[in-house]
């Protein structure tokens, strides 16, 4: 599980500071298998925290490959 800071576009709405990387932005929350397959995509606004998002990323998980993380 990763996350990433993006900047936002003109057109972009929901954005947040994300303090420790001093970006405004949206914050992509990611996990992937071991070879780097994509499993589970969340996107929040850069001011939400990445540990909050780990509950959310785990269930996503979950539901589409049917095991427990």
């Amino acid at each position: 599980m990763d996350s990433r800071t993006i900047q936002p576009t003109p057109s972009s709405t929901g954005t947040g500071y994300d303090g420790a990387k001093h970006k405004k932005g949206v914050k992509v929350h990611m996990a992937v298998d071991t070879l780097g397959h994509l499993l589970a995509l969340h996107v929040t606004p850069a001011d939400k925290q990445d540990r909050s998002q780990v509950g959310k990323l785990a269930r996503a998980v979950q539901e589409k490959t049917s095991s427990s993380v």
